[in-house]
């Protein structure tokens, strides 16, 4: 085989690989919405740490949406975006995932 040919072989294995990747957020993404849609506000990540979020009106007024953080100790950080879809984006691209009400256990 020569080097061409192997170059080839691995742009297409790597072509293949991004487009699972973006298959794989795409898929988060309309889960999250699914979460939203049928009117969960809260998610959760265990990336780091555990951590708990939920979304809710900017605060500042500034966009209409607001996805705001929390740890053990209080809330670290937020995101605020013009649509629920760009908040869904900003949740997956975050690493949380839906949390069911009764299993929250930060967030009172």
């Amino acid at each position: 085989m020569s080097n061409t040919q192997l170059f080839e072989l691995e742009e297409e294995e790597l072509m293949k690989e991004l487009e699972k990747i973006e298959k794989d957020r795409k898929e988060k993404e309309n889960r999250i919405l699914e979460h939203i849609r049928s009117g969960n506000k809260l998610f959760f990540s265990e990336q780091y740490k555990y951590r708990e979020g939920l979304i809710h009106p900017c605060v500042e007024k500034t966009y209409p949406y607001q996805f705001t953080y929390f740890d053990e100790a209080g809330p670290i950080g937020d995101f605020r975006r013009n649509s629920i879809e760009e908040v869904a984006k900003g949740i997956v691209e975050y690493g949380f995932r839906p949390l069911e009400t009764a299993k929250k256990k930060l967030l009172r």
